[in-house]
Protein backbone atom coordinates (compact mmCIF):
# COMPACT_ATOMS: atom_id res chain seq x y z
CA UNK A 1 0.00 0.00 0.00
CA UNK A 2 2.75 2.42 0.27
CA UNK A 3 4.70 1.71 -2.55
CA UNK A 4 1.12 2.10 -4.38
CA UNK A 5 1.15 5.89 -2.62
CA UNK A 6 4.21 6.68 -3.32
CA UNK A 7 4.18 5.78 -7.02
CA UNK A 8 0.65 7.79 -7.30
CA UNK A 9 2.37 11.06 -5.68
CA UNK A 10 5.28 10.70 -8.07
CA UNK A 11 3.16 10.23 -11.16
CA UNK A 12 0.99 13.54 -10.45
CA UNK A 13 4.96 15.29 -9.67
CA UNK A 14 5.57 14.22 -13.24
CA UNK A 15 2.35 15.25 -14.97
CA UNK A 16 2.93 19.18 -13.81
CA UNK A 17 6.80 18.74 -14.76
CA UNK A 18 6.02 17.31 -18.31
CA UNK A 19 3.45 19.94 -18.92
CA UNK A 20 6.38 22.45 -18.72
CA UNK A 21 9.13 21.02 -20.22
CA UNK A 22 9.61 19.08 -22.67
CA UNK A 23 11.50 16.06 -21.65
CA UNK A 24 11.55 14.36 -18.21
CA UNK A 25 14.71 12.75 -17.28
CA UNK A 26 14.49 10.12 -14.59
CA UNK A 27 16.37 8.89 -11.97
CA UNK A 28 19.53 7.48 -12.94
CA UNK A 29 19.61 8.84 -16.48
CA UNK A 30 15.93 6.87 -17.17
CA UNK A 31 13.13 8.83 -18.70
CA UNK A 32 10.07 8.66 -21.14
CA UNK A 33 8.67 12.02 -22.52
CA UNK A 34 5.45 11.62 -24.00
CA UNK A 35 4.12 13.81 -27.00
CA UNK A 36 0.64 14.63 -24.98
CA UNK A 37 -0.50 13.12 -21.94
CA UNK A 38 -4.21 13.83 -23.02
CA UNK A 39 -5.83 12.50 -26.05
CA UNK A 40 -9.48 12.21 -27.37
CA UNK A 41 -10.01 9.78 -30.13
CA UNK A 42 -13.70 8.86 -31.97
CA UNK A 43 -14.95 5.60 -31.96
CA UNK A 44 -13.71 3.31 -34.79
CA UNK A 45 -11.07 5.81 -35.93
CA UNK A 46 -7.06 5.23 -35.65
CA UNK A 47 -4.65 6.84 -32.68
CA UNK A 48 -1.45 7.24 -32.37
CA UNK A 49 0.58 7.63 -28.82
CA UNK A 50 4.05 9.12 -29.09
CA UNK A 51 7.09 8.80 -26.97
CA UNK A 52 10.62 8.82 -26.51
CA UNK A 53 12.66 7.48 -23.92
CA UNK A 54 16.55 7.57 -22.20
CA UNK A 55 18.41 5.36 -20.84
CA UNK A 56 22.48 5.27 -19.10
CA UNK A 57 25.25 4.97 -21.62
CA UNK A 58 26.52 1.47 -21.07
CA UNK A 59 22.72 0.08 -20.35
CA UNK A 60 21.78 -2.52 -22.71
CA UNK A 61 18.05 -2.81 -23.27
CA UNK A 62 16.36 -6.09 -23.90
CA UNK A 63 12.72 -5.25 -24.51
CA UNK A 64 10.09 -2.18 -25.09
CA UNK A 65 6.78 -2.17 -24.76
CA UNK A 66 3.30 -0.49 -24.24
CA UNK A 67 1.04 -1.52 -21.41
CA UNK A 68 -2.20 -0.73 -19.18
CA UNK A 69 -2.02 -2.53 -16.29
CA UNK A 70 0.24 -1.82 -13.42
CA UNK A 71 -0.79 -4.83 -11.06
CA UNK A 72 2.56 -6.65 -11.57
CA UNK A 73 2.06 -8.03 -14.98
CA UNK A 74 2.63 -5.46 -17.33
CA UNK A 75 0.99 -7.10 -19.65
CA UNK A 76 2.51 -6.41 -23.49
CA UNK A 77 -0.91 -5.05 -25.11
CA UNK A 78 -0.21 -7.35 -28.37
CA UNK A 79 -0.52 -9.67 -26.09
CA UNK A 80 -3.35 -8.79 -24.64
CA UNK A 81 -6.50 -10.16 -26.05
CA UNK A 82 -8.75 -7.08 -25.53
CA UNK A 83 -6.41 -5.72 -28.09
CA UNK A 84 -6.09 -8.94 -30.42
CA UNK A 85 -4.56 -7.34 -34.16
CA UNK A 86 -5.25 -4.05 -33.60
CA UNK A 87 -2.06 -2.58 -31.85
CA UNK A 88 0.82 -1.68 -34.33
CA UNK A 89 4.30 -0.02 -32.87
CA UNK A 90 6.54 1.73 -34.81
CA UNK A 91 9.57 2.36 -33.38
CA UNK A 92 13.33 3.42 -34.31
CA UNK A 93 16.49 4.58 -32.11
CA UNK A 94 15.29 5.96 -28.88
CA UNK A 95 11.44 6.56 -30.00
CA UNK A 96 8.64 4.51 -29.90
CA UNK A 97 5.09 4.96 -30.91
CA UNK A 98 1.66 3.42 -30.43
CA UNK A 99 -0.47 2.79 -32.83
CA UNK A 100 -4.34 1.39 -32.00
CA UNK A 101 -7.31 0.75 -35.14
CA UNK A 102 -10.63 0.37 -34.85
CA UNK A 103 -11.01 2.04 -31.82
CA UNK A 104 -13.46 1.13 -28.92
CA UNK A 105 -15.03 3.09 -26.20
CA UNK A 106 -13.59 0.50 -23.64
CA UNK A 107 -10.06 1.59 -24.59
CA UNK A 108 -10.45 4.97 -22.75
CA UNK A 109 -7.70 4.08 -19.86
CA UNK A 110 -4.04 5.00 -19.42
CA UNK A 111 -1.53 4.02 -21.52
CA UNK A 112 2.41 3.46 -20.69
CA UNK A 113 5.70 2.90 -21.48
CA UNK A 114 8.05 0.21 -20.43
CA UNK A 115 11.77 -0.43 -20.99
CA UNK A 116 13.28 -4.38 -19.56
CA UNK A 117 17.27 -4.43 -18.80
CA UNK A 118 19.48 -6.72 -16.76
CA UNK A 119 20.36 -3.12 -14.93
CA UNK A 120 16.53 -1.98 -14.50
CA UNK A 121 12.52 -2.87 -15.16
CA UNK A 122 11.47 0.98 -15.64
CA UNK A 123 8.31 2.32 -16.77
CA UNK A 124 7.78 6.26 -17.85
CA UNK A 125 5.21 8.23 -15.29
CA UNK A 126 2.75 9.91 -16.57
CA UNK A 127 1.60 7.65 -19.23
CA UNK A 128 -1.25 8.74 -21.86
CA UNK A 129 -4.78 9.22 -20.27
CA UNK A 130 -6.58 7.82 -24.16
CA UNK A 131 -10.66 9.07 -24.28
CA UNK A 132 -12.82 7.55 -27.04
CA UNK A 133 -15.82 8.69 -27.82
CA UNK A 134 -18.59 7.92 -30.03
CA UNK A 135 -19.33 11.00 -31.44
CA UNK A 136 -17.23 14.82 -31.64
CA UNK A 137 -18.17 17.49 -29.29
CA UNK A 138 -17.42 20.64 -31.27
CA UNK A 139 -17.34 24.19 -30.63
CA UNK A 140 -16.23 26.97 -33.21
CA UNK A 141 -13.97 29.49 -31.19
CA UNK A 142 -13.14 32.67 -32.21
CA UNK A 143 -9.53 33.97 -31.88
CA UNK A 144 -9.62 37.57 -33.44
CA UNK A 145 -11.13 39.96 -35.80
CA UNK A 146 -9.10 42.64 -37.16
CA UNK A 147 -11.71 45.59 -37.93
CA UNK A 148 -14.41 46.48 -39.65
CA UNK A 149 -15.43 47.53 -42.85
CA UNK A 150 -19.01 48.47 -44.23
CA UNK A 151 -21.28 45.14 -42.93
CA UNK A 152 -18.02 43.22 -43.32
CA UNK A 153 -16.17 42.03 -41.12
CA UNK A 154 -12.04 41.16 -42.64
CA UNK A 155 -9.97 38.72 -41.64
CA UNK A 156 -11.50 36.46 -38.68
CA UNK A 157 -9.18 33.71 -37.03
CA UNK A 158 -11.39 30.81 -36.24
CA UNK A 159 -10.45 27.55 -34.68
CA UNK A 160 -12.25 24.10 -34.68
CA UNK A 161 -12.48 22.93 -31.22
CA UNK A 162 -13.61 19.62 -29.14
CA UNK A 163 -14.55 19.46 -26.15
CA UNK A 164 -11.34 16.92 -25.48
CA UNK A 165 -8.24 17.69 -28.03
CA UNK A 166 -8.60 15.67 -31.32
CA UNK A 167 -5.35 13.71 -32.62
CA UNK A 168 -3.95 16.14 -35.43
CA UNK A 169 -4.31 13.56 -37.94
CA UNK A 170 -7.89 14.43 -37.86
CA UNK A 171 -9.00 15.87 -40.98
CA UNK A 172 -12.13 18.69 -40.65
CA UNK A 173 -14.56 20.25 -42.99
CA UNK A 174 -16.34 23.84 -42.67
CA UNK A 175 -19.59 24.72 -43.43
CA UNK A 176 -20.93 28.72 -44.24
CA UNK A 177 -24.65 28.49 -44.25
CA UNK A 178 -25.05 24.96 -44.62
CA UNK A 179 -22.63 24.78 -47.78
CA UNK A 180 -18.60 23.53 -47.73
CA UNK A 181 -16.51 25.99 -48.61
CA UNK A 182 -13.26 24.38 -46.88
CA UNK A 183 -11.52 21.42 -45.86
CA UNK A 184 -8.68 19.62 -44.48
CA UNK A 185 -7.56 22.17 -41.85
CA UNK A 186 -9.02 22.65 -38.17
CA UNK A 187 -8.64 26.34 -38.23
CA UNK A 188 -8.43 29.54 -41.11
CA UNK A 189 -9.09 32.99 -41.63
CA UNK A 190 -11.82 34.58 -43.70
CA UNK A 191 -13.98 37.49 -43.88
CA UNK A 192 -17.61 36.83 -42.68
CA UNK A 193 -20.73 38.86 -43.88
CA UNK A 194 -23.55 40.02 -41.64
CA UNK A 195 -25.63 37.07 -43.31
CA UNK A 196 -22.86 33.84 -42.83
CA UNK A 197 -23.13 31.55 -40.07
CA UNK A 198 -19.82 29.02 -40.29
CA UNK A 199 -19.98 25.60 -38.21
CA UNK A 200 -17.42 22.82 -38.93
CA UNK A 201 -17.11 19.13 -38.30
CA UNK A 202 -14.77 16.13 -38.42
CA UNK A 203 -14.19 14.54 -41.96
CA UNK A 204 -16.26 11.33 -41.83
CA UNK A 205 -18.84 12.57 -39.26
CA UNK A 206 -20.12 15.32 -41.27
CA UNK A 207 -23.50 14.85 -38.81
CA UNK A 208 -21.94 15.63 -35.90
CA UNK A 209 -21.35 19.74 -36.87
CA UNK A 210 -20.20 22.43 -34.26
CA UNK A 211 -23.53 25.35 -33.76
CA UNK A 212 -22.95 28.00 -36.20
CA UNK A 213 -20.92 31.43 -35.02
CA UNK A 214 -22.64 34.67 -36.24
CA UNK A 215 -22.79 38.30 -35.92
CA UNK A 216 -25.72 39.65 -33.94
CA UNK A 217 -28.90 40.06 -35.46
CA UNK A 218 -30.86 43.65 -35.75
CA UNK A 219 -31.04 44.54 -32.08
CA UNK A 220 -34.90 45.28 -30.54
CA UNK A 221 -35.15 47.42 -28.12
CA UNK A 222 -38.11 47.29 -25.54
CA UNK A 223 -39.09 50.15 -22.63
CA UNK A 224 -40.78 49.78 -19.05
CA UNK A 225 -42.99 52.81 -19.96
CA UNK A 226 -46.46 52.81 -21.43
CA UNK A 227 -48.37 55.64 -22.80
CA UNK A 228 -47.28 58.92 -22.19
CA UNK A 229 -44.08 59.36 -20.18
CA UNK A 230 -44.17 62.71 -17.46
CA UNK A 231 -41.21 64.44 -16.26
CA UNK A 232 -39.94 62.75 -13.18
CA UNK A 233 -40.79 59.20 -14.14
CA UNK A 234 -38.25 56.11 -14.22
CA UNK A 235 -37.65 54.90 -17.58
CA UNK A 236 -35.75 51.66 -18.76
CA UNK A 237 -34.56 50.95 -22.26
CA UNK A 238 -33.41 47.32 -22.76
CA UNK A 239 -31.45 46.55 -26.44
CA UNK A 240 -31.06 42.95 -27.04
CA UNK A 241 -29.54 40.73 -29.83
CA UNK A 242 -28.80 37.05 -30.52
CA UNK A 243 -25.68 36.29 -31.40
CA UNK A 244 -22.83 33.67 -31.28
CA UNK A 245 -20.55 34.61 -29.71
CA UNK A 246 -22.84 36.33 -27.18
CA UNK A 247 -22.84 40.16 -27.75
CA UNK A 248 -19.76 41.78 -25.49
CA UNK A 249 -20.67 45.42 -25.82
CA UNK A 250 -23.81 47.07 -25.92
CA UNK A 251 -23.98 51.14 -27.03
CA UNK A 252 -26.59 53.49 -26.75
CA UNK A 253 -26.93 56.44 -28.89
CA UNK A 254 -29.08 59.29 -29.42
CA UNK A 255 -29.68 60.63 -32.90
CA UNK A 256 -28.25 64.66 -32.98
CA UNK A 257 -28.75 64.89 -37.15
CA UNK A 258 -25.24 64.44 -37.41
CA UNK A 259 -23.14 61.75 -39.23
CA UNK A 260 -20.88 61.69 -36.18
CA UNK A 261 -23.04 60.22 -33.79
CA UNK A 262 -21.96 60.15 -29.78
CA UNK A 263 -22.68 57.30 -27.95
CA UNK A 264 -24.63 58.05 -24.46
CA UNK A 265 -24.25 55.22 -22.50
CA UNK A 266 -22.39 51.77 -22.76
CA UNK A 267 -24.39 50.33 -19.95
CA UNK A 268 -27.53 48.12 -20.81
CA UNK A 269 -30.13 48.84 -19.95
CA UNK A 270 -29.99 52.57 -20.59
CA UNK A 271 -32.03 53.81 -17.18
CA UNK A 272 -33.52 57.26 -16.92
CA UNK A 273 -33.92 57.44 -12.90
CA UNK A 274 -35.93 60.66 -13.52
CA UNK A 275 -36.67 61.46 -16.80
CA UNK A 276 -37.10 65.54 -18.29
CA UNK A 277 -38.18 67.19 -21.21
CA UNK A 278 -34.47 67.06 -22.47
CA UNK A 279 -34.03 63.98 -22.54
CA UNK A 280 -36.88 63.45 -25.95
CA UNK A 281 -35.53 62.33 -29.00
CA UNK A 282 -34.74 59.18 -30.77
CA UNK A 283 -32.49 56.38 -29.28
CA UNK A 284 -30.94 53.66 -31.01
CA UNK A 285 -28.61 50.90 -29.85
CA UNK A 286 -25.57 49.16 -31.18
CA UNK A 287 -24.61 45.08 -30.53
CA UNK A 288 -21.28 43.42 -30.76
CA UNK A 289 -19.34 40.80 -30.85
CA UNK A 290 -15.97 39.09 -31.80
CA UNK A 291 -17.55 38.89 -35.39
CA UNK A 292 -18.84 42.09 -36.04
CA UNK A 293 -21.67 44.93 -34.52
CA UNK A 294 -24.94 45.79 -35.78
CA UNK A 295 -27.47 48.42 -35.39
CA UNK A 296 -31.24 48.45 -34.06
CA UNK A 297 -33.92 50.47 -35.88
CA UNK A 298 -34.75 54.11 -33.77
CA UNK A 299 -37.08 54.30 -30.96
CA UNK A 300 -39.14 57.81 -30.58
CA UNK A 301 -39.06 58.85 -26.62
CA UNK A 302 -41.09 61.74 -26.06
CA UNK A 303 -41.28 63.17 -22.45
CA UNK A 304 -44.32 65.67 -21.23
CA UNK A 305 -43.28 68.60 -19.59
CA UNK A 306 -44.51 68.93 -16.06
CA UNK A 307 -45.86 72.61 -17.22
CA UNK A 308 -47.67 71.24 -19.80
CA UNK A 309 -49.58 68.30 -17.50
CA UNK A 310 -50.47 71.27 -15.08
CA UNK A 311 -52.31 73.12 -18.02
CA UNK A 312 -53.63 69.72 -19.42
CA UNK A 313 -54.98 69.19 -15.60
CA UNK A 314 -56.68 73.11 -15.00
CA UNK A 315 -58.20 72.29 -18.52
CA UNK A 316 -59.98 69.14 -17.20
CA UNK A 317 -60.59 70.16 -13.95
CA UNK A 318 -62.78 73.02 -16.27
CA UNK A 319 -64.54 71.25 -18.32
CA UNK A 320 -65.77 68.86 -15.46
CA UNK A 321 -67.01 71.54 -13.49
CA UNK A 322 -69.00 72.90 -16.63
CA UNK A 323 -70.14 69.67 -17.01
CA UNK A 324 -71.39 69.49 -13.57
CA UNK A 325 -73.36 73.22 -13.60
CA UNK A 326 -75.16 72.20 -16.82
CA UNK A 327 -76.27 69.03 -15.43
CA UNK A 328 -77.76 71.16 -11.94
CA UNK A 329 -79.56 73.98 -13.71
CA UNK A 330 -81.03 70.35 -16.02
CA UNK A 331 -81.63 68.76 -13.11
CA UNK A 332 -83.31 72.01 -11.20
CA UNK A 333 -85.59 72.69 -14.38
CA UNK A 334 -86.46 69.19 -14.68
CA UNK A 335 -87.60 69.74 -11.12
CA UNK A 336 -89.60 72.52 -11.20
CA UNK A 337 -91.78 71.10 -14.29
CA UNK A 338 -92.61 68.25 -11.85
CA UNK A 339 -93.73 70.49 -9.35
CA UNK A 340 -96.35 72.33 -12.28
CA UNK A 341 -97.85 69.37 -13.12
CA UNK A 342 -98.24 68.04 -9.99
CA UNK A 343 -100.20 70.95 -8.69
CA UNK A 344 -102.92 70.95 -12.01
CA UNK A 345 -104.53 67.32 -10.14
CA UNK A 346 -108.30 66.43 -10.72
CA UNK A 347 -110.47 67.63 -7.54
CA UNK A 348 -112.31 65.81 -5.20
CA UNK A 349 -115.97 65.26 -4.08
CA UNK A 350 -116.42 67.78 -1.47
CA UNK A 351 -112.56 69.32 -1.58
CA UNK A 352 -111.61 73.60 -2.37
CA UNK A 353 -109.50 73.35 -5.18
CA UNK A 354 -106.04 75.78 -5.51
CA UNK A 355 -105.99 77.67 -8.35
CA UNK A 356 -103.22 80.34 -9.50
CA UNK A 357 -104.98 83.62 -9.40
CA UNK A 358 -102.96 84.47 -12.18
CA UNK A 359 -104.52 81.84 -14.83
CA UNK A 360 -107.93 80.76 -13.95
CA UNK A 361 -108.65 76.69 -14.72
CA UNK A 362 -111.40 75.75 -16.54
CA UNK A 363 -114.16 73.99 -14.70
CA UNK A 364 -114.55 70.57 -15.67
CA UNK A 365 -118.30 68.97 -15.72
CA UNK A 366 -120.14 67.86 -12.80
CA UNK A 367 -120.39 64.03 -12.36
CA UNK A 368 -123.44 62.57 -13.22
CA UNK A 369 -124.07 61.22 -9.61
CA UNK A 370 -123.78 64.36 -8.35
CA UNK A 371 -125.22 68.03 -9.41
CA UNK A 372 -122.71 70.66 -9.10
CA UNK A 373 -123.67 74.11 -9.73
CA UNK A 374 -121.42 76.88 -9.53
CA UNK A 375 -121.34 80.20 -8.33
CA UNK A 376 -118.83 83.16 -9.54
CA UNK A 377 -118.42 86.70 -7.66
CA UNK A 378 -116.35 88.88 -9.17
CA UNK A 379 -115.04 92.23 -7.19
CA UNK A 380 -113.89 95.20 -9.33
CA UNK A 381 -111.48 98.07 -7.72
CA UNK A 382 -114.53 100.02 -9.74
CA UNK A 383 -117.16 100.33 -7.42
CA UNK A 384 -118.99 100.84 -10.38
CA UNK A 385 -119.46 97.48 -11.81
CA UNK A 386 -122.07 95.74 -10.46
CA UNK A 387 -122.01 92.92 -7.73
CA UNK A 388 -123.77 89.97 -9.46
CA UNK A 389 -123.85 85.85 -9.32
CA UNK A 390 -125.09 83.46 -11.19
CA UNK A 391 -125.28 79.90 -11.16
CA UNK A 392 -123.59 78.40 -15.08
CA UNK A 393 -120.03 78.37 -15.85
CA UNK A 394 -118.04 81.30 -14.64
CA UNK A 395 -117.42 83.86 -17.68
CA UNK A 396 -114.12 84.84 -18.76
CA UNK A 397 -113.98 88.77 -18.77
CA UNK A 398 -112.13 91.03 -20.91
CA UNK A 399 -108.99 92.35 -19.72
CA UNK A 400 -109.17 95.48 -17.13
CA UNK A 401 -106.61 98.07 -17.27
CA UNK A 402 -106.78 97.37 -13.49
CA UNK A 403 -105.92 93.91 -12.20
CA UNK A 404 -108.37 91.68 -11.32
CA UNK A 405 -108.58 89.28 -8.33
CA UNK A 406 -110.65 86.55 -8.86
CA UNK A 407 -111.37 83.81 -6.18
CA UNK A 408 -113.52 80.32 -6.61
CA UNK A 409 -115.14 78.27 -4.05
CA UNK A 410 -116.71 75.13 -5.00
CA UNK A 411 -120.43 73.95 -3.59
CA UNK A 412 -121.60 70.97 -3.45
CA UNK A 413 -125.33 70.45 -3.49
CA UNK A 414 -126.82 67.02 -2.65
CA UNK A 415 -130.43 66.07 -3.36
CA UNK A 416 -132.56 64.85 -0.72
CA UNK A 417 -135.69 62.67 -2.00
CA UNK A 418 -137.98 63.64 0.97
CA UNK A 419 -138.31 66.93 -0.98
Amino acid sequence: MRAAAMTLTSTRGFIAILLSVAVVQGQDGWGVTYTSTQICALKGSTVYMNCTYTSPVNAKITKTFWFTKSDGKFLDLKEDSNYNSRVTYICDAKNCSLKIIELKEMDSTQYKFRIISPQKLYFGPPGVNLSVIDRPHLQVHVSRSSCYSGDTCVQVELRCQSSCPLPDNYKYIWFKNMDTFQSDTSSYSTNISSEDKISCAVKGYETFRSPPVYAPSVPTITHNSSGEISEGSSVTLTCSSDANPPVTKYTWYKNNGNTDQQPVSAKNPLVFESIQSSDSGEYYCKAENKLQETTSKYIVINVKSSSTSVVAGVTVAILLLIILITVFFLFRRKRASKKSADSEVEPQSGEKVFVSPQCPPSPKPPQKQDSLHYAAVDFSLNQANPVYSNTGAPRHQKPQSQPIFCEYSSVTFHNNSSD
